[in-house]
């Protein structure tokens, strides 16, 4: 096991506590949109703590950490690691020339959930982080963080920060792409550049992934198509993005776009056919991209081997979900989790970043051996969302607890939600303190 991962995923639980908010910008411009996410970074290389306090008396420790993570693009990791007495997180600022973006904790946690720009904490408190847009690549600010107590007074945390200018990223906007990935361009005026990548995933299946790096100015992709001889298979944006939350065949964009890709059978392995980008305007107008393909045909799919786990209502969800903490059963936790995988991928980011069992699984290995003690209570939300509040126990037979700051937790939250027809589990399994 990696001492510095498990550190590090033990030291971000201590974001939990929380509250609700804004977000603003100082000059406002079409090009600079702000939402919110996770992850931030030192000036280094490494994750340093910064042993920075508001007031010496105040005792505020925060990390920041910018360490380059190919996967998660522009954004930076953030770790409070302690705070005064009696003082919780109750928002999060970033401040510049050009842009002031401020978030409540209760907006960064939606954030965490649907992938916007801007702060966000996500996975019941263990991944936190700010996300911004290439329009705020290497900007020049304040980070700053505020507690306050029940009293209403307020410890205020800032650190000076020059947000990540990343290399690779903007090399592949000039058309130079690292990684040996191909670089299409599909009509000189057009300016639209696409990357097919078709290196083998054994842990994929019969996959390729794409990448729309550059479009005319006020286009967008709106639909993808494969053409060959036996097959014509044509998904718009939305049914991209449906596919990428359901795992179904065809064209998937997941992760608020960051992995798109084509899955598809093995009946479809070595052939050739044309993959088809149509990108259009307000206006109407269309541009056409292309480029003949052969699917791999040394790819393999998984589909037989996966596990299908089918409940019928929330509680039953809630408890097979427990059962599969309880034996480590990686597989079942993967067809029941219905909630966001990048915290996942930036705790493992040498795992392949679409391996959800890899990825679930490493995370078992860093968490405690728990098993469900009791379900204390149950609310229904809405009529697809509910929400549990459950105890754990040890292998001992204790009530199994989390310290947070100077308290320990022993009751977990879960949220059992109908995502694309199934019940899921939003939350992942507790961690240790």
């Amino acid at each position: 096991m990696n001492n510095k991962k498990y550190g590090y995923i033990v030291s971000v639980l201590f974001v939990l506590l929380m509250t609700s908010g804004c977000a603003s910008e100082k000059e406002p411009d079409a090009s600079d949109t702000i939402h919110a996410k996770p992850t931030e970074t030192n000036q280094g290389n490494a994750t340093k703590e910064e042993d920075a306090k508001a007031n010496p008396q105040k005792e505020v420790l925060i990390i920041i950490d910018q360490t380059s993570k190919p996967t998660e693009g522009n954004s930076f990791d953030f770790v409070v690691k302690q705070v005064p007495e009696g003082f919780t997180l109750a928002e999060m600022e970033w401040n510049s020339k050009k842009y002031r973006i401020v978030n409540t904790v209760l907006e960064a946690k939606a954030h965490g959930a649907n992938g916007e720009d801007g702060f966000y904490i996500s996975g019941n408190g263990q991944f936190s982080g700010f996300i911004y847009p290439d329009t705020m690549r290497g900007d020049e600010g304040e980070v700053v963080f505020r507690f306050t107590n029940s009293n209403g007074e307020e410890v205020t945390w800032k650190k000076n920060l020059t947000l990540m200018l990343l290399e690779k990223e903007d090399n592949a906007a000039n058309g130079v792409i690292a990684d040996d990935k191909e670089v299409v361009k599909a009509e000189p005026m057009k300016e639209i550049f696409v990357i097919i990548d078709q290196t083998p995933k054994p842990t994929e299946g019969n996959s390729f992934d794409f990448v729309v790096k550059q479009v005319p100015e006020g286009f967008t992709l709106a639909e993808m198509k494969w053409n060959s001889k036996k097959h014509q298979i044509v998904n718009t944006v939305q049914a991209a993005r449906e596919h990428g939350a359901n795992g179904e065949d065809g064209f998937y964009i997941s992760g608020n776009g960051q992995f798109s890709g084509f899955i598809y059978p093995d009946t479809m392995k070595g052939e050739q056919g044309e993959v088809v980008f149509l990108f259009t305007d307000s206006k109407g107008k269309v541009i056409t991209w292309k480029k003949d393909v052969t699917l791999n045909s040394s790819a393999t799919s998984q589909k037989e081997s996966k596990k299908e786990v089918v409940t019928v209502n929330p509680q039953e969800t809630l408890e097979v979900y427990m059962q599969a903490i309880a034996s480590q059963d990686a597989e079942a936790l993967v067809e029941l989790y219905g909630g966001s995988y990048q915290g996942l991928r930036n705790l493992f980011p040498e795992t392949d970043l679409n391996d959800k069992h890899a990825l679930v699984k490493q995370y078992l290995e860093l968490g405690p051996k728990v098993s469900l003690k009791e379900i204390l209570s149950r609310t229904e939300v809405s009529k697809d969302v509910y929400t549990f509040v459950v105890a754990f126990k040890n292998e001992d037979g204790t009530r199994f607890g989390v310290r947070e700051f100077d308290k320990i937790t022993n009751t977990f939250t879960y949220t059992v939600k109908m995502v694309n027809g199934k019940l899921k589990v939003m939350e992942l399994p507790p961690y240790q303190a």
